[in-house]
């Protein structure tokens, strides 16, 4: 599975990693101009966008036309029909461990994305946040003055 990792993170905190276990199977996608698609899911990406093959599409007058693939934008689908068999939290849950293991440890070390890495911050052990202030003689702190 290709995905970046703003689709991977898209993937998985929406419903789109539902639709990406159905690949395989054929299924019933609605469109928003009231057009309807029946055909085996190739492919979807992050975004929800289906790549479909042996597809039956119905348009708004019901006149049927049979393609052998076909592209189907997200912000076109209205509804995906799920079939009955379908069973979907265990399915959710595959897909999900599918992703985390696809995209293993490909960013696991890149840290939390702020600041400049480092000990302290920028300024190491001095300026900046950079802990200037220590504990002298095993005692609390006591204002910058060790007490003896």
């Amino acid at each position: 599975m290709d995905m970046t990792i703003r689709q991977r993170t898209k993937s998985q905190n929406s419903l789109t990693c539902l639709i990406q276990a159905l690949e395989g199977r054929i299924i019933t996608v609605e469109l928003r101009n009231e057009c309807e698609i029946v055909g085996k899911i190739e492919s979807v990406d992050g975004y929800m966008n289906i790549q479909m093959k042996n597809v039956e599409y119905t348009d708004q007058d019901g006149n049927h036309s049979c393609l052998d693939n076909l592209h189907v934008r997200a912000r076109h689908i209205r509804y995906v029909h799920i079939p009955d068999d379908v069973n979907i939290l265990g399915s959710i849950r595959n897909q999900l461990r599918t992703i985390q293991r696809s995209f293993g440890g490909r960013d696991r070390d890149r840290g939390r994305g702020r600041g400049r890495g480092g000990e302290r911050g920028r300024g190491g052990e001095r300026g900046r946040g950079g802990g200037g202030r220590t504990q002298r003689h095993g005692s609390s702190y006591g204002g910058g003055r060790g007490r003896s």
